[in-house]
């Protein structure tokens, strides 16, 4: 059973949440609850013991899951403002502190924050830079008016649904894989790089992409949870310095290291589209990888599939080499882009001078192609040549910041 907790300081707002999760018509066997004042200081109780725990031992123990009411949690929705928490229970925190502290110190999955921005936002920047989302410990950011999006929770479609969403019950299926790898990857300390086959194209990395993985001397997952404070704090991570990982420690660090490294590749790397490139895009680049016929706008828009293994209209036996050897890391199908721009078994690679001419453009904002004409242009804020990108400019859909749509 999926379980779903909704944080909010106002008792009218934290039912008006759940009534739009459950209009976009979630299963009925979905168990969601609210969570009241008593239940924030019980839960604010339990994780800062878990953390003083944590600071002197290097691991926190649970306790029953009746006793931690984040515990067990599967997505976690907090609004951005929390302020009349103090008023009622002596609690000044903030959305962004809930997140940590949940992520570090309890065993809930997906977190979302809700209205940091807008009730209906969509990011133009790309890669969650406009107010610092990408750095928080959030797995994504929504406004309250989307979280009755059937295009979000995977129950039906939606006009507006955002290429970097992802599908909710599915993250959580995929969290669950990550987690395994994660905690085999800190017992071997493995090179963060190699594990996700980046090795090849660390020059081609941005330096703020790297940085996000700590220090830089070796790039290793031990490495990233004692010196990077997109993994943990300076102060929760200090006991971990000149020793090793014991099993123990493992254990609370694993999810940590799953979350926080799939927010990395998700959230920083793949919106470059010069280290991964994804199917949409792809296509554009290569149109002679798309079967069917290419007039058909139907055609271009199959491709844009979430969570799958394979991508209707697209030669993928081309493109077999190139995978992402570890799909489960990533919400929708992606290739390696320097190893599939040298690749001449691909037409359009072989005969640049013959690549056709396309007049469809990939819509961002709905997930679908559009002729080019009724599509706008706008600028991301990645590093890469790759950052000039599209969308249809749906009413009631606040575009942020404005200036990106300023070509």
């Amino acid at each position: 059973m999926t379980k779903i907790r909704i944080l909010d300081d106002e008792p009218n707002k934290r039912e008006s949440f759940r009534k739009l999760v459950l209009e976009a018509r979630v299963p009925s066997e979905y168990d969601i609850k609210l969570i009241g004042p008593e239940e924030v200081k019980a839960s604010f109780g339990a994780m800062l013991a878990r953390q003083s725990e944590f600071r002197k031992h290097g691991y926190w123990t649970t306790e029953k899951p009746s006793d931690m009411p984040l515990d067990g949690v599967d997505i976690l929705i907090v609004d951005n403002e929390l302020r009349e928490f103090f008023q009622e229970i002596g609690i000044f925190t903030s959305a962004d502190e809930v997140a940590y502290m949940a992520r570090c110190f309890s065993t809930c999955k997906l977190i979302l924050i809700v209205n940091r921005t807008t009730p209906n936002p969509f990011d133009l920047t790309g890669n969650a830079s406009y107010l610092g989302q990408f750095e928080a410990f959030s797995d994504l950011e929504i406004g309250q008016a989307q979280l009755s999006s059937r295009a979000l929770w995977g129950t039906g479609e939606d006009v507006f649904h955002p290429w970097y969403w992802f599908v909710l019950p599915r993250w959580i299926e995929e969290f669950d894989r990550r987690l395994q790898d994660a905690e085999t990857a800190l017992r071997t300390d493995a090179d963060v790089l190699t594990f996700f086959g980046l090795e090849g194209v660390k020059e081609w990395l941005p330096r703020r992409v790297l940085q996000t993985l700590g220090d830089g001397r070796l790039y290793t997952f031990r490495e990233f949870v004692l010196t990077s404070s997109f993994a943990l704090s300076p102060r929760d991570r200090a006991h971990f310095e000149n020793q090793m990982l014991e099993e123990t420690s493992i254990k609370n660090l694993a999810p940590i290291v799953a979350a926080r490294l799939w927010k990395w590749l998700e959230v920083q790397v793949l919106p470059e589209l010069d280290i991964f490139v994804d199917a949409p895009h792809l296509v554009m680049r290569f149109p002679s990888l798309l079967e069917g016929d290419h007039s058909n706008i139907e055609a271009w828009s199959a491709v844009a599939v979430r969570h799958s293994d394979g991508v209707p209209n697209m030669k993928m036996e081309l493109l077999e080499a190139h995978c992402f050897s570890r799909k489960h890391w990533l919400s929708r199908p992606a290739w390696y882009w320097r190893t599939v721009m040298n690749d001449k078994t691909i037409p359009d690679v072989r005969e640049p001078w013959n690549i056709e001419y396309v007049s469809v453009a990939f819509c961002e904002d709905t997930s679908l192609f559009a002729q080019e004409e009724e599509a706008k242009p706008y600028r991301t804020a990645v590093d890469s040549p790759f950052g000039l990108r599209n969308i249809k400019k749906l009413d009631n859909v606040d575009y942020q910041p404005l200036q990106r749509l300023a070509m």
